[in-house]
């Protein structure tokens, strides 16, 4: 069902990492280390932080000795935790075989922890490029059931909109350059009268993005989608009850009324 979401909204190349919190469990455990969740914890932040300041980080929990047999263990195939019988190991193989025979390619990353303490099985993420998680989740078995005085399964998913709009901008970026966007709208405190002049524009067909505070932000958002022109509406533009008009191509100025400014801009 990832593989097809991710298909489905023209996202390629993703990488889809698997392991199983059994299987993280038995690491743990065969290297008798009693702070199992204080221990996974740390593992989970091998990405942002690296090797070298997680095993600092678990000296809290456990000694030099034990630190460099988990590391090592982490290091092992899937094929070894199967001949050495290590929990959850079957039940990885099984799903990527599974997941083969589906035609979705799934990468074994034995560090891959999801910090959630919920999950009982198998658990998943999906990267792009080595980058943050586009998409995660797994199997939790105690959750749902807990409330109907039953054992419930259930396989959870969810998907980060930050990563996602950062890999939608970067594929957009791609795109021939079409012109939908005609100017933007900087209000510097003036949001009140600025909302108004939005909804005026917008309603004489003139598209366009409206940013509170300094413009340097704007500017530069204009410069990445090749906006042809803003609005500058402050102080000065009120009193004088005009709009300053920038041509971004040129950086030409000048001070128009609202009527002159919509002329222009419809052109």
């Amino acid at each position: 069902m990832v593989s097809e979401i991710f298909s489905e909204i023209g996202i390629k190349d993703i990488e889809v990492k698997v392991n199983n919190r059994k299987l993280l469990n038995a690491i743990v455990e065969s290297v008798e280390i009693d702070a199992k969740q204080q221990v996974l914890r740390e593992l989970d932040k091998l990405e942002k932080l690296g090797p070298d300041e997680v095993k600092l980080n678990l000296k809290k929990y456990a000694s030099t000795n034990q630190i460099l047999t988990l590391f090592k263990l982490l290091e092992k195939n899937l094929e070894f935790m199967r001949q050495n019988a290590f929990e959850g190991a079957v039940e990885l193989e099984e799903l990527i075989q599974l997941a083969g025979s589906m035609g979705v390619k799934v990468t074994f990353s034995p560090t891959l922890v999801r910090g959630f303490s919920y999950y009982t099985g198998n658990i998943f993420e999906v990267v792009k490029g080595g980058k943050s998680a586009l998409a995660g989740g797994g199997r939790y078995d105690k959750s749902i059931g807990k409330y109907s005085n039953r054992q419930i399964s259930a396989v959870g998913i969810s998907f980060s909109l930050e990563a996602l709009m950062g890999i939608c901008a970067e594929e957009l970026a791609k795109l021939p350059k079409e012109q939908t966007t005609k100017t933007v709208l900087i209000s510097i405190g003036q949001d009140e009268t600025a909302l108004k002049l939005a909804n005026k524009l917008r309603s004489s067909n003139i598209s366009l993005i409206m940013f509170q505070g300094k413009p340097g932000k704007a500017l530069e958002y204009a410069d990445a989608y090749s906006i042809p022109y803003a609005i500058f509406l402050g102080e000065e533009e009120i009193e004088k009850k005009k709009l300053k008009l920038r041509d971004l191509s040129s950086g030409a100025e000048s001070m128009l009324t609202e009527a002159q400014v919509l002329k222009k801009l419809q052109k």
